[in-house]
Formats: C-alpha cells, sequence, structure tokens
C-alpha cells in the first residue's frame, strides 16, 4: 500500500489498520519525506478500501504540521457510534532533545464520521493525560481498542508509552501505559504505569474481563518482550 520512494515521501513508517462499522478498511502511516528518522517533516498518510483490500484509495494526508513531525497514528473504531478515533503525537523536537528537557511531545486526537473521507481538527489531549514529569511520549504503535464484552463493554483503549523523569538525580526511564474512556472519547483517564524499561505496545481483549498488553522492553536490552495483564478494563 505504501512504496518507500512514492508518493513524494522518501520512506514510509509505523503502520495501522482498522475496519470501519461500515466494513471500509482505513489503512494509516507515517510518511517520511526526507529518510527514514524518526524526526523532521513526516506526515500521517492514509488509504481506504470499500471492497475488502480489493483495491484501494489514493493516498491522502490526514495530518501535516509543516516541515515539523506528526506520527504514531493510532486508530480506532467506536462500535457504537461508527465514529473513528485518530490518536497521534507531535513535536518539534528530536527524541533526543525532548528527553533533555528541550521542547515537548504532545498528544492529539482526530475523529471521522464520513469513514475517513474527512477529519477533524486535532485536539490536544495533553493537559488530561500527560503527566508533569512525562518528556517523551507515544501513542501505540498500531491500532487502540473497544472493550467488546464483560463489565467494562463498550471502554475505548489506547496503548502509549512515556518517558519518566526525576527530581532527585536518578536516571528517566520508559513505561508503557493506556488511556482509557468511558464517555465515546470525551474525556481521558490514564491507566498505571508499568515497570521499568516498557515501551512501545499493543492492547488486546483476550477474555472476559481480560486484557493483556504486551510490551516492547526497550532500555535493558536483554531481547525479550513483556506481559502485563488488567482485569478492570486498562486502569490498572
Amino acid at each position: 500500500l505504501f512504496t518507500s520512494g512514492k508518493g513524494g515521501y522518501k520512506t514510509y513508517r509505523i503502520p495501522a489498520i482498522v475496519k470501519s462499522k461500515k466494513d471500509t478498511l482505513l489503512a494509516f502511516a507515517e510518511g517520511r519525506v526526507t529518510g527514514q528518522s524518526d524526526h523532521g517533516d513526516i506526515d500521517i498518510v492514509l488509504r481506504r478500501s470499500v471492497d475488502n483490500g480489493e483495491t484501494w484509495s489514493e493516498m491522502q494526508i490526514v495530518r501535516d504540521d509543516g516541515k515539523h513531525q506528526v506520527g504514531n497514528p493510532c486508530p480506532l473504531v467506536d462500535q457504537k457510534s461508527g465514529k473513528i478515533f485518530l490518536f497521534y503525537c507531535g513535536s518539534r523536537h528530536s527524541e533526543r532533545q525532548v528527553l533533555g528537557g528541550v521542547g515537548s511531545r504532545e498528544v492529539y486526537v482526530m475523529t471521522s464520521t464520513d469513514d475517513g473521507l474527512s477529519w477533524s481538527e486535532p485536539r490536544n489531549l495533553s493537559a488530561s493525560v500527560k503527566k508533569p514529569n512525562w518528556r517523551w511520549y507515544a501513542t501505540g504503535p498500531c491500532s487502540a481498542i473497544q472493550v467488546q464484552s464483560g463489565k467494562y463493554a463498550g471502554r475505548l483503549i489506547v496503548p502509549a508509552n512515556h518517558s519518566i523523569h526525576f527530581d532527585d538525580g536518578r536516571k528517566w526511564e520508559y513505561r508503557c501505559h493506556s488511556l482509557y474512556s468511558d464517555d465515546q472519547g470525551e474525556t481521558w483517564l490514564v491507566g498505571t504505569s508499568s515497570a521499568v524499561g516498557g515501551s512501545e505496545t499493543q492492547i488486546a481483549e483476550v477474555g472476559p474481563d481480560l486484557l493483556i498488553q504486551d510490551v516492547r522492553m526497550q532500555t535493558h536490552r536483554k531481547g525479550v518482550r513483556a506481559v502485563r495483564f488488567s482485569r478492570d478494563g486498562g486502569a490498572t
């Protein structure tokens, strides 16, 4: 769907795909204008299919912040309303700079009510989902979920990760967490953070009132992943 060097982008990274309530497939990616770097001129792009992937629309740019980075597209479909959410993060500084206290990494959401043909203006969620001692932030990568069964059916849950920084001289740490909403995305709460090292992550519903979070362990470099489980809809 996305071929490096075509469509005006040097390369594409961080794909994510969801199926709408009307059975439209929406495939997102980061379109990186100048190269493979995680920082720089990066847009969020989309292709749609209304025939279960047999054919695909021309690529459309969902979000472009000029020469700056927007990325980590993390889509979610509300099966009740049909609304499509697209979570992403943006920054005008590199990860190294943000970790060093220069600039900020913000968390946004856009929505579509017409199966991805058009999108709302971005809403900045940072004030409610980013704690004061967090600097780096990333949604996903890949998709968010809506709980389908059990006590928390209907809840929207977004996998995310962050860096936490300390005032007592300790080195900062990566951890992962979740965001969740019980009011169709009007307000969001932050679930408890993982142990040290957790970064890029996915969440899946694997049983009645049981979620699993599969986690990239970025900082300990032991070549393994981690998992953790939630029985309260991603709150803990």
